[in-house]
């Protein structure tokens, strides 16, 4: 796992390292298998313009942590947001056959809750570490133009899900 923290949040606002503060509260089994790398982003307080550029700029960082950790070419790469999970199996399955391409994963969309199902979610990559790069990581998640094979039912994104006090607070 490569978990990247910055200093400031999607929004712009500064932050506090949260990884820092509960480190070593993760078990050395666990901790033993996280990259961890943090990111100077530029930002303006609340500059919501700004958003998707943080988001880019972090999902490169993490991109280039994996290559200097793992530099094979061959290695499976999965560009995801923390919110998109793959199924396990295709993880493994994908692994075992050294796709020699970039595939887009088509995920179950849950809003708000994992009974509400709003259709599908093709934003999840995976491919050789050779092929996806921390130049084009964003372009390949965001340009529709490129045509990708995309594996289905390859697993579920929940997004807009909160805590349950914010459902109650919410009704």
């Amino acid at each position: 796992f490569v978990i990247s923290e910055s200093d400031v949040t999607h929004s712009g606002f500064p932050k506090p390292l949260f990884l820092d503060q509960y480190w070593d509260a993760i078990p050395p089994r666990i901790a033993k298998k996280i990259i961890r790398c943090q990111s100077a982003i530029e930002h303006e307080d609340g500059d919501s313009r700004k958003s998707w550029v943080r988001e880019q700029a972090q999902r490169s960082v993490l991109i280039q942590a994996v290559i200097d950790r793992f530099p094979d070419p061959k290695n499976l790469l999965l560009v995801s947001d923390l919110d998109e999970i793959p199924h396990k199996d295709l993880v493994i399955t994908l692994r075992r056959a050294g796709i020699p391409t970039a595939v887009r994963l088509q995920q179950h969309c849950l809003v708000y809750n994992p009974d509400t199902y709003s259709g599908g979610w093709a934003s999840a990559l995976a491919g050789p570490l050779g092929v996806i790069t921390p130049q084009n990581v964003n372009s390949l998640r965001t340009n529709n133009q490129i045509k990708f094979r995309d594996i289905e039912d390859a697993g579920w994104h929940f997004t807009f899900c909160h805590s349950p006090e914010f459902y109650r607070d919410w009704e």
